[in-house]
């Protein structure tokens, strides 16, 4: 009578098949977890950058259309260029006269509409939950009480009846990292022609600095380009990444 020879994995097979496998399925669970993880840094930085360059290019855009200071505009309201000092919130940055485009709102009963006018333009830091963010205030530029103009407002004095928009258009923007300096890390930098060296010089000034552009007074004279300098960081406060960028501005001659 024949013996029947049965063919199969020995338990050392086994084993040996099954340590293979786990090693090939945790390689690729490994993999895919970075390249998820890669992807999704990607995606934040991504939206940290457009995010910030949608909001400079707003301020870019009204910088380069700063008005001077001729009628009927008074001189009261100059180009004034300043960069955080403390963690005080809300910090002013720049203040001046622009032609601008924005979202009118105010009216309840009315659709917003997009709406290009002359305007006194804010922009100012202010700290929301636990984030500076950059924020444009668009004030009426010939809004007058008694026959005198109104002065400019204070961002954080809500409501301020000639307010046309106040808007975020900048967030994610990081602190110092400075130990005990919590100031958003947000620079300025103006760029002008000294009237008496010809040279060009470049100023960041620590306390606010008014330009009138009077002609009668060389320093008073508008820069002819600022810079901004901002670090950012991502919904988390994990990224950090800076983005520059240079403003001319075309101030238009008597």
């Amino acid at each position: 009578m024949s013996r029947r020879r049965f063919y199969g994995f020995t338990l050392v097979e086994l084993l040996i098949s099954l340590s293979l496998m786990i090693i090939v399925i945790g390689s690729l669970v490994i993999i895919f977890n970075a390249v998820t993880k890669m992807m999704t840094t990607t995606e934040n930085t991504m939206f940290v950058f457009q995010n910030a360059r949608a909001g400079l290019n707003n301020l870019t855009k009204d910088l380069k259309n700063t008005q001077d200071q001729r009628e009927p505009f008074p001189q009261e309201y100059p180009l004034t260029i300043s960069n955080p000092r403390d963690d005080t919130s809300p910090q002013v940055l720049v203040k001046f006269l622009s032609t601008t485009s924005f979202m009118n709102s105010s009216n309840d009963s009315v659709e917003p509409e997009i709406i290009t006018a002359e305007a006194r333009i804010i922009y100012y830091l202010e700290e929301v939950n636990n984030r500076w963010t950059l924020k444009r205030h668009i004030v009426d530029a010939l809004a007058k009480e008694d026959g005198e103009f109104v002065p400019d407002p204070d961002p954080v004095n809500e409501p301020y009846e000639h307010t046309l928009a106040d808007d975020i258009v900048c967030q994610f923007i990081a602190e110092e990292n400075s130990i005990g300096n919590l100031r958003p890390s947000f620079q300025i930098d103006y760029f002008f022609s000294d009237p008496i060296t010809g040279e060009i010089q470049v100023v960041r000034p620590a306390l606010p600095v008014a330009f009138t552009n009077n002609i009668n007074d060389p320093f008073t004279q508008f820069p002819f380009a600022i810079r901004i300098n901002v670090d950012l960081t991502d919904a988390r406060g994990r990224l950090t990444r800076t983005f520059s960028k240079v403003v001319q501005l075309l101030v238009t001659e008597d």
